[in-house]
C-alpha cells in the first residue's frame, strides 16, 4: 500500500459511491520527508475513524493589476478564475501505520450559494499514519526547532482563525515567484491553516485554507465489518450512462462503464482501483480515468456496507445531516430488489443536486447508482449506473457449528448470522421430530456477528438446529 498517496475519483457527478470528475481537491502537503518520524508513529490521540475535518477554501488567479485590464475591442474583460467553498477529509480507516482519507470539494454555487460538491472534487490519499499533511502528531511537531533564514521561517506562534485562537507551529517558505504557509495546532497536530501564492505567466495563483472544525460521524453501522467477499482480487463492473442536457442544444447520451478491483483490505476498509469509461458516442474517442480509492465502513461514500447494518435501516431515516455543507443523506427506500433480495437506497442531497446509491442487503455491494447534477447555469447532468458482475461470494459458512470438549463434556453451538436480525436456537430430543427453543434463545437479536451457546453436559442423545430472520 503506497504511503501519501493523492488519488482522484473518476465520474462525473459525486454519488455515495464514488461518481466525481470534479476539479482536484485540495492537493496534500506531504512533510514525511523532511520530519522522517511520521512514517513510523501511529496517529495522535486526536484521529480517529469516522472523523471529518472541515476547512473553508478559496482560490483565485490574479491579474497583475486590474488597473491594466482594458476592455477589448468588443467591450469584453476577460475575468480571472476564482470561487470558494469548503473542503472535508474523512478519515476512513486507520491502522498503526497508515490511514485511509477521502478529500471532498465543495463550492457555493454561482459563487453566494448553496454549496455543491465540486466537478472533480473528490479524491483518495493512503498516508502515514503519524501524518504529513492534514495533521502531524504533536510530539513530532515538539521536536521541530525555529528557523529564520532566508527562504525558511519556521516558529510557534499565537493564530486566530474565526473566534478560535490556536498555538501553532508556522512554516513558511519562499522562492523568486512562489511563497508557501503552513501552521499546525501544537496541541492537536490539525493543519489549520494553509496558504499560497505562485506565478504563473502574467497571474498570480493564489489559494487560502482556514480550519473550520471537526465532528465524529455517528453512522448506524459503526464497528461492524465489510462483507467477506471484499478481499484482494475481487472484482465488480458496472455499466449504464450519463446524460447530459445543454440549454438550448438538446440532450445526449454517452456509455459509461466502471471496473472496480479490490487491492487492500484493512479490517473494516478497503483500498480499490477504479478505471471510467465514457464512450464517446461515435464523435470522439472515449474517455479513461483511473484512480485509487478508499471505502468502508466509517464513511458515507461506500462501494459496499455491512449487511447487518443494512438490514436495520428503516425507510424515511436520517443518516446524516452535515453542518457545513447542509448535506443530507437518508433512507429513501427499501423493498425487494429485482433479484428478488432485500435492497436499501440512499440519497444524498443538496437544493440543486442529488444522488442515489442502491445497496444489496444480502451481500452488502452497490447494485445501482444514479445521480443529478443540476448546479450549471448552461447544462444538467444525469447519471446512472448498474451492478452487472457481481462480487464472487466466498463459500457459504455452515449455519451451525458444534463442537464438544472432549475432557468436560460441553457441548458449545456456534452460528453465524451474516444478513440476519434475530435468531433462535433450538433442542431436539426425540431424533428431530419435536423442537423446543433454547432457554435465552427464542427470537433474540443479533448484530450479524456468531452467537455462541454453551451447555455443561446435555443429558442424553441431543439434536441442534438454528433458524434465522
Amino acid at each position: 500500500m503506497n504511503t501519501c498517496t493523492l488519488v482522484r475519483s473518476g465520474w462525473r457527478v459525486v454519488a455515495i459511491l464514488t461518481l466525481a470528475v470534479v476539479a482536484p481537491a485540495s492537493h496534500p502537503q506531504d512533510l514525511s520527508e523532511v520530519l522522517p518520524e511520521l512514517k513510523t508513529v501511529p496517529a495522535p490521540d486526536s484521529i480517529r475513524a469516522g472523523l471529518r475535518l472541515s476547512y473553508s477554501s478559496s482560490v483565485a488567479s490574479v491579474p497583475p493589476s486590474f488597473l491594466t485590464i482594458w476592455p477589448d475591442e468588443n467591450g469584453l474583460v476577460t475575468p480571472s478564475a476564482s470561487g470558494h467553498g469548503y473542503t472535508q477529509v474523512d478519515v476512513v480507516g486507520l491502522t498503526p501505520q497508515v490511514a485511509g482519507l477521502n478529500v471532498t470539494a465543495w463550492q457555493f454555487h454561482l459563487y453566494t450559494g448553496p454549496l455543491v460538491p465540486v466537478a472533480g472534487g473528490q479524491a483518495g490519499l493512503v498516508c502515514h499514519a503519524g501524518g504529513g499533511d492534514w495533521w502531524v502528531h504533536p510530539q513530532v511537531l515538539a521536536k521541530v526547532r525555529d528557523v529564520s533564514e532566508s527562504g525558511l521561517t519556521i516558529l510557534r506562534m499565537p493564530q486566530r482563525i474565526g473566534t478560535t485562537t490556536h498555538s501553532v507551529l508556522r512554516i513558511q517558505r519562499e522562492t523568486e515567484k512562489a511563497r508557501h504557509a503552513l501552521s499546525y495546532d501544537l496541541s492537536t497536530g490539525y493543519l489549520v491553516y494553509r496558504a499560497s501564492t505562485v506565478q504563473s505567466g502574467d497571474n498570480t495563483l493564489a489559494t487560502q485554507m482556514f480550519f473550520a472544525g471537526t465532528r465524529q460521524l455517528a453512522l448506524p453501522w459503526a464497528g461492524e465489518t465489510l462483507p467477506a467477499w471484499v478481499a484482494r482480487g475481487q472484482r465488480l463492473r458496472y455499466e449504464g450512462t450519463q446524460a447530459v442536457t445543454v440549454w438550448g442544444s438538446g440532450r445526449y447520451s454517452l456509455p459509461l462503464s466502471a471496473e472496480v478491483e479490490i487491492v487492500e483490505r484493512s479490517g473494516p476498509w478497503c483500498v480499490f482501483d477504479q478505471t471510467v469509461t465514457l464512450g464517446g458516442g461515435g464523435v470522439g474517442p472515449d474517455t479513461i480515468n483511473k484512480a485509487t480509492l478508499v471505502t468502508g465502513v466509517d464513511h458515507l461514500s461506500g462501494l459496499c456496507l455491512p449487511v447487518a447494518g443494512l438490514l436495520r435501516l428503516e425507510a424515511g431515516q436520517t443518516i446524516d445531516v452535515d453542518p457545513v455543507t447542509e448535506a443530507r443523506v437518508e433512507v429513501n427506500w427499501k423493498g425487494r430488489l429485482e433479484s428478488g433480495h432485500p435492497g436499501v437506497t440512499f440519497r444524498l442531497s443538496g437544493s440543486v443536486f442529488w444522488s442515489e446509491t442502491t445497496f444489496d442487503a444480502v451481500t452488502g455491494a452497490a447494485v445501482a447508482l444514479r445521480a443529478h447534477d443540476g448546479s450549471s447555469s448552461l447544462y444538467t447532468a444525469e447519471t446512472e449506473v448498474f451492478l452487472v458482475v457481481q462480487p464472487a461470494l466466498p463459500p457459504p459458512t455452515p449455519l451451525l457449528e458444534i463442537t464438544r470438549e472432549p475432557t468436560t463434556g460441553a457441548i458449545a453451538l456456534r452460528c453465524p448470522t451474516t444478513g440476519a436480525t434475530r435468531v433462535t436456537l433450538w433442542r431436539s430430543t426425540d431424533g428431530g421430530r419435536a423442537w423446543v427453543a433454547l432457554p435465552g434463545w427464542e427470537d433474540r437479536p443479533c448484530t450479524g456477528t456468531p452467537v455462541v451457546h454453551v451447555e455443561e453436559r446435555p443429558a442424553g442423545a441431543a439434536w441442534f438446529k438454528a433458524s434465522l430472520r
